[in-house]
Order: C-alpha cells, then sequence, then structure tokens
C-alpha cells in the first residue's frame, strides 16, 4: 500500500494535478535474504500469490509422510501458536512433507509440524530497502504440540509497524501434520483421529448410554494416551467395563482452561460418527475441541 502525498500546486485556473504516489526507496537492497529457488507466481504480487493455482495444486497433492496424521490442507494461513513454536526451515525448491516430517523427527521436543509457501524479501528488508521484490520459500515449522486448523491464522505480514511501502508477506499452500500416536498401552490400539470433534457422552445413570465417566489428565503428564489407557483398564463403574476412550484437549477463547486432557471411557466402541460433540458458546465465550482421539481394547 502506498500513501498519497500533497498535490501539486495550482497552475493558473487550472484545476491541482493529480496525485502522485511515493515510491519505495530501493536503493539499499543488497544483501540477499534466503531463497529456497521456488517458482515466484505471475508478477509477484500479494495477489498473483493468493492466486497462484500451482502452488495450491502441489500442497494438495502431496501424500501424508508415514507416522503423521494430517491436520488440515492447502490452508491461506501458517499455524500461529507461539507456546509451542519450535524453530523453522527453508526446505528447498521441492514442496516436501516428508523432508519436513524428517526434521521434526529429529527434534526430541517436535509432535506436529507446518509446511507452506511464503511470500519472503528477495533482499534484507531496512530503511533504504522498504519493499524489495519476492521470492518463493517453502517453510518447514516445527511445533511441540498438535497444530490444528483452527489456528492457521497468520495469513500475512508485513516486515515493519509501518504499513506504506513495506513488504507484505503472504503464506499460501499450508499443510499441518500431527505425529501419529503410537499405541497407548499393551491391551490397546488407536481407532480413529476425530480432529476438532469430541465422542458425545451423556449422563452415566442413562443405561441406554454407554458412556462411563470423565476424567481430567493433568498437562505435566507427557503422556496423556497412556495414563487414560491405564484408567480405563483399571476402571468399573455402575458394572460397565471400559472397552474404549476419548482424548482430546478442550479450548476456551484458545486457552487451556481445565489443566490438562480429557480423558472419557466408555462400554461400547463408537466410529467417528459418534463425534459430534464440537464445543459449545456459552456467555460470550466459545468452547473448542482439538487433538481428539478415540481408542478401543484389543480384544
Amino acid at each position: 500500500m502506498h500513501s498519497l502525498i500533497a498535490l501539486a500546486p495550482m497552475l493558473g485556473s487550472l484545476a491541482a494535478a493529480a496525485p502522485f504516489v511515493a515510491r519505495a526507496d530501493n536503493s539499499g537492497c543488497t544483501t540477499l535474504s534466503v531463497d529456497s529457488g521456488a517458482p515466484v507466481p505471475g508478477n509477484g504480487s500479494t495477489s498473483a500469490y493468493l492466486n497462484a493455482t500451482d502452488l495450491q495444486a502441489a500442497a494438495h497433492n502431496v501424500p501424508t509422510p508415514v507416522g503423521y496424521l494430517q491436520a488440515f490442507s492447502n490452508e491461506f494461513g501458517s499455524e500461529h501458536n507461539t507456546e509451542a513454536y519450535l524453530t523453522y526451515f527453508v526446505l528447498n525448491s521441492t514442496y516436501d512433507p516428508n523432508a519436513c516430517a524428517a526434521l521434526c523427527n529429529a527434534n526430541s521436543q517436535c509432535t506436529a509440524f507446518n509446511i507452506y509457501f511464503a511470500r519472503d524479501p528477495k533482499f534484507e528488508i531496512g530503511t533504504k530497502c522498504a519493499n524489495p521484490p519476492p521470492v518463493t520459500n517453502i517453510r518447514c515449522a516445527l511445533f511441540a504440540a498438535d497444530v490444528a486448523q483452527a489456528r492457521t491464522t497468520n495469513e500475512n505480514q508485513y516486515a515493519s509497524a509501518n504499513y506504506e511501502d513495506t513488504f507484505e508477506r503472504v503464506h499460501i499452500g499450508s499443510n499441518g501434520y500431527n505425529r501419529a500416536p503410537t499405541p497407548a498401552t499393551p491391551g490397546f490400539h488407536f481407532q480413529n483421529d476425530l480432529g476438532a470433534f469430541a465422542i458425545e457422552a451423556t449422563s452415566p445413570d442413562d443405561s441406554s448410554n454407554e458412556y462411563i465417566t470423565l476424567h481430567i489428565i493433568p498437562s505435566s503428564d507427557p503422556s496423556p494416551e497412556v495414563a487414560c489407557a491405564d484408567y480405563c483398564a483399571n476402571t468399573d463403574i455402575f458394572n460397565k467395563r471400559c472397552v474404549f476412550f476419548n482424548t482430546y484437549v478442550q479450548l476456551t477463547d484458545g486457552v487451556n482452561d481445565i489443566g490438562g486432557t480429557k480423558c472419557t471411557l466408555f462400554s461400547k466402541v463408537y466410529g467417528p460418527e459418534r463425534a459430534t460433540n464440537k464445543g459449545y458458546e456459552h456467555a460470550g465465550a466459545i468452547t473448542t475441541i482439538e487433538g481428539s482421539r478415540s481408542w478401543s481394547r484389543d480384544e
């Protein structure tokens, strides 16, 4: 976006000349920035990136890496989770989730990653390099918690707080992947990745319902699925034997206010069709669900 400066002075009885647009000072664009070598769409404008069907197709057509579950695909915007963010890498000219997965696997804290195309500046931004030409970088961002479609809110940003004559970054073709769960504990196996939906449960005194109880696994527990499996294996309430459980995080206005992971137990195995609990709104606060997964006994 450019700022308009003062109109030209009046010449006799003629109307004022049309305003002219201030140009970005790019005289200092000499220090190259990172460039992955990926193609720049069209004329390199923000609009060209937002309409780059070839980049979107590249993100849409890639296979999911072994050991991961896809959380979202081809989003406009990258994952925004400052608390769980670890670092990012710029890949070579190939949009390769497997390469990003290898970087995540090599980081002991990494449990998820986000790969996307970024409209980045070709030269380092400075007072005399306000709006350089773009390059396309393929970024691989690592996280210590699951990524989610609801947090792909980092859509674009400017290089400085002054939005006039500065470079605008754009993130497109954004794919997110969470590490697939390992077996929770002997005797149980992973059932389904339910994402932002939890298995619906009603009151345990409803005899027509197979819900048993709810337990909170504290955030300090590094393996909530294991803890929930152990709880299921050793719980028998209302003469109901636990054979299935659902783990998920509940957020209120984006914050985990329950201090951990919810662990719901059932005496019946349910499929994804029962995952109808997507949260609720109450008194102006919005409750959502993320990282929902189900597990069942081997027998």
